[in-house]
């Protein structure tokens, strides 16, 4: 019976760690990105996590603005950070025109909230 539970235990753990995987690999693109070109840098941010949340769920990948802002906040709905406030829309004002100019405070704060969101949002049903 122990042998048994190991080994259940052992499916468990790696069948969360196969379906949580892109999280680490999304988590180190974003260590990647250099942070000097704010620009550049938040349009590099937007790339991963539209990869991320076209990976969970396809139709994801026409969101933009608004809807992608509220669909970010809706799978980490206990953050107390909230990407569908100010910096969010600077954010995104930012990727649509060279005319708004995201700084690097409001820069280094999405991405560490970006990181914290990686980490902890949930999908649908997600047990694991």
């Amino acid at each position: 019976m122990l042998v048994l539970l190991c080994l259940l235990g052992l499916y468990r753990w790696c069948r969360h760690w196969w379906h949580n995987r892109y999280r680490q690999e999304a988590i180190k693109a974003l260590e990647c990105i250099d942070l000097a070109v704010p620009q550049h840098a938040a349009s590099e941010l937007m790339t991963v996590i539209k990869a991320v949340l076209t990976y969970l769920d396809p139709r994801h990948g026409s969101l933009f603005g608004e809807q992608l802002l509220a669909e970010l906040d809706r799978l980490y709905p206990h953050s107390h950070f909230h990407f569908s406030g100010e910096i969010g829309r600077c954010w995104q004002a930012s990727l649509l025109t060279s005319q708004q100019q995201i700084n690097r405070a409001e820069l280094d704060a999405l991405f560490a909230h970006s990181k914290e969101w990686l980490a902890n949002h949930r999908v649908g049903d997600q047990r694991d």
